[in-house]
């Protein structure tokens, strides 16, 4: 059971006490939660309570009212990354105002933009007045493209006595007159910041980046403020600091300080403040590198000047500031620090750079084999998982909603939704099953009544867990569902709806054979969902044939359902076949049909079917079509790509046969047949194929997409009747190879003319 883990949205709502601190409220634009605006969550909320931003844009256009106060003791959390839940102020106001916030106060993955002030501090956020002693949490969170008259274009953070801390935040192209990401002040404590990246933040006066003056009248240089793993990026000040201005003895460590885009120096001090740096990389400032305030500290306490080498956009668009693993400031690569910046050397995310879009075939009547390669490459920084399976699209599969696959084990799902789909019925085994007890994340071993084929084994028994799937894997009771497919446990399962269940709060589970039907059937009856305050109860089962087919059924599926795993997946996770995941799919009265088939037409073979990628490598799997049985025609098939890819997970490469009848016209008037060119897509040549029902001269020649002519092959060359074959190498007429792309390829037979596309890659 997760009961502070709040991480769906309602279908309805209840409110119940979540944990004995206080209540829970979901607040999502699409009306699944218990209020639609931040603004009405905070009306409401006392200390104590938690406040769940499901991902959307927050403004004053969808309702809020700027600037948002937050309340002392309050829990306010965007779910998932903090890029995805966007409070935003539409230049109207600041974004927040936080005053007399408690160490009991969090606010957490949320993005602060569009603030602005006409007179004061602080456009993304203001805090001031924290009590004594006080520390509240703010972590993971974005303030971008926030200005502010006076100070602190991202924040104004008044620490007063208490001190806030920052950890994993980003302050981006803010402005201010000073203190353009961020703007501290504090009579003992400034703010704690760590882990934290600021960029392209600019001011007119001090302190690009970050800004810390004491609020004293007579500063306290005794002592010094510690700051650490911080990246500095891109900042500029007219004044002084393009990346840090402080009235404060600071000590910075393990911290980048690179491309300030102003002629001032990076860090300026001020009143006598000194600046220590340890383990700091200081490069590539326009104003010079030590300098200032910090000169004479390279090489000392183990700082040094090199160019770090961020992941950059390419890799990581919504925070690019990873590092490369040549970078001089991994760990791995100095010898006195350790890894120095915000982030860690880990560039990211899986990559794959697909070289080709589509696949073509060419044949005469009768032909053999073609052979192909598809290739693609991890152009990232970890491993890329990958499958690859196909279907004929002209049999319909694999397209619509209600129905799916296959994957690369050859799997295919279909519902009850879907025309020619499986019909719902229900045999309700409850009164005839034998029940089992199960409590909250639980499970038992049931031995099944015959040996069960599932991927690439057989099973005579299997693990029945409480949280709606079953497995012949090791994780049992997973109650966090996930993707399909995913390496991560668990692996090897049959999840018919794979969510946080609990029977120990009411309902049964109960098995049964029937011999009649050989299937073995799983039944969960009235089980509710074991999230606390969130409506959900659900009777549905799960059948298994002997001949390997399987059946969900769904009789009854009241509340919430959005929030489920449905589907399959092999031993390691690299294979499987997903239904839905954590969208709006199941229903009352629904069978969904999973059954393995072909996993590609018969004519069709692929070299492999699956694979680990390591960064940098490509992969070659060749793609066969074999046509000597096939009839004259054109046969269609998609090849689908999935892969654990951060930007795009699943590819659709159209795979097009052409089977030409040799030595038959091609039309009511046509003399010749052009079965046109193989390889296709080629490089560097191909050949071009031509049957000529009787002698004729013969002009074949080859022009660009936008009709100009690139090479003459043949020019009235007499030729006898029959098969032909001319050989293009992807050259014009003066010998210079083309580029990449189409090219149309026109035969001309005695006034008859005929033209074929053809793909040069490189």
């Amino acid at each position: 059971m997760r009961a502070t883990a709040f991480v769906v949205m309602l279908a309805a709502c209840v409110l119940v006490p979540a944990t004995a601190e206080g209540f829970q409220y979901m607040v999502d634009q699409g009306g699944n939660g218990h209020f639609l605006t931040i603004t009405e969550a905070l009306d409401v909320v006392e200390a104590g309570d938690r406040i769940l931003v499901w991902p959307g844009t927050y403004a004053p256009s969808t309702g809020e009212t700027m600037p948002l106060v937050m309340k002392s003791g309050v829990i306010l959390e965007g779910k998932g990354l903090p890029w995805s839940n966007i409070i935003d102020a539409e230049g109207l106001s600041r974004v927040m105002v936080c005053s007399g916030l408690d160490s009991y106060t969090k606010i957490s993955r949320l993005t602060f933009t569009g603030g602005a002030t006409v007179s004061g501090d602080g456009a993304g956020m203001r805090l001031i007045n924290l009590g004594p002693n006080d520390s509240p949490d703010f972590n993971s969170l974005i303030f971008r493209d926030n200005h502010a008259q006076r100070f602190g274009g991202g924040l104004y953070a008044d620490s007063t006595t208490g001190q806030a801390v920052f950890n994993s935040c980003r302050f981006s192209n803010n402005t201010a007159s000073s203190g353009g990401g961020l703007f501290s002040s504090g009579g003992l404590n400034p703010v704690g910041v760590v882990n934290s990246v600021f960029d392209g933040n600019s001011v007119t006066g001090y302190g690009g980046g970050l800004l810390i003056v004491d609020s004293g009248s007579d500063p306290d240089l005794s002592r010094d403020l510690v700051l650490q793993r911080l990246t500095f990026s891109g900042n500029s000040a007219d004044l002084g600091g393009a990346a840090i201005s402080t009235y404060v003895n600071t000590r910075f460590w393990d911290t980048i300080i690179a491309f300030s885009e102003s002629d001032t120096e990076p860090i300026d001090c001020h009143d006598g403040a000194n600046v220590v740096l340890e383990c700091c990389d200081v490069f590539g400032n326009a104003g010079g590198n030590y300098v200032g305030c910090i000169e004479g500290q390279m090489n000392e306490l183990g700082n040094f000047s090199a160019n770090p080498i961020f992941c950059g956009v390419g890799y990581e668009p919504n925070d690019p500031y990873s590092l490369e693993v040549s970078s001089p400031c991994a760990d791995e690569n100095n010898i006195l620090c350790d890894n120095v910046g915000a982030r860690p050397v880990k560039c990211g995310i899986p990559w794959l750079h697909l070289h080709l879009e589509w696949l073509e075939y060419y044949f005469g009547f009768g032909g053999e084999e073609i052979c192909q390669n598809l290739v693609f490459e991890n152009a990232g920084d970890e491993d890329l998982y990958w499958q690859l399976s196909a279907y004929e699209t002209m049999a319909g599969g694999g397209g619509s909603r209600g129905s799916g696959g296959p994957d690369a084990h050859g799997y295919r799902w279909v519902d009850s939704d879907e025309p020619g789909g499986p019909n719902f019925d229900w045999q309700d085994i409850s009164s005839v099953g034998t029940q089992v007890t199960l409590g909250d994340d639980d499970a038992t071993l049931v031995v099944l009544p015959f040996t069960f084929p599932f991927y690439d084994s057989n099973w005579f028994e299997i693990a029945l867990s409480s949280n709606g799937y079953i497995t012949f894997g090791s994780d049992w009771t997973a109650s966090a569902n996930g993707p399909i497919p995913d390496p991560s446990q668990p692996n090897e399962f049959v999840a018919p709806f794979w969510e946080d269940l609990d029977p120990s709060m009411g309902g049964t589970i109960h098995y049964h054979y029937d011999p009649t039907n050989g299937e073995f059937i799983i039944q969960f009856t009235e089980i509710p969902l074991g999230i606390i305050g969130v409506p959900g109860e659900y009777t549905f089962q799960v059948i298994l044939h002997e001949d390997g087919t399987i059946l969900f059924k769904y009789l009854e599926m009241q509340g919430y359902t959005e929030g489920a795993t449905i589907g399959i997946e092999n031993i390691d996770g690299y294979i499987g076949l997903e239904v839905a995941y954590n969208e709006p799919y199941v229903h009352d009265e629904l069978v969904v049909r999973i059954a393995e088939v072909p996993p590609q037409p018969e004519w069709l073979s692929l070299g492999q079917i699956w694979g680990v990628m390591s960064p940098g490598q490509v992969a070659e799997v060749q793609v066969c079509v074999e046509a000597s049985e096939l009839d004259p025609g054109t046969y269609e098939c998609m090849l689908v790509l999935v892969s654990n890819d951060f930007n795009v997970g699943q590819y659709e490469i159209p795979l097009t046969v052409q089977v030409f009848p040799t030595g038959i016209e091609e039309g009511p008037d046509a003399l010749l047949s052009f079965p046109g060119n193989y390889p296709n897509p080629f490089n560097p040549k191909t050949n071009i194929a031509y049957d000529l029902p009787e002698p004729a001269r013969v002009d074949l020649r080859v022009y660009d997409v936008a009709g100009r002519l690139v090479r003459v092959i043949l020019d009235g060359v007499p030729s006898e009747a029959g098969p032909h074959t001319a050989v293009w190498d992807g050259r014009d007429g003066r010998g210079a190879r083309l580029a990449s792309g189409v090219y149309m390829c026109r035969l001309e037979v005695d006034g008859e003319m005929l033209t074929r596309r053809m793909v040069l890659l490189k």
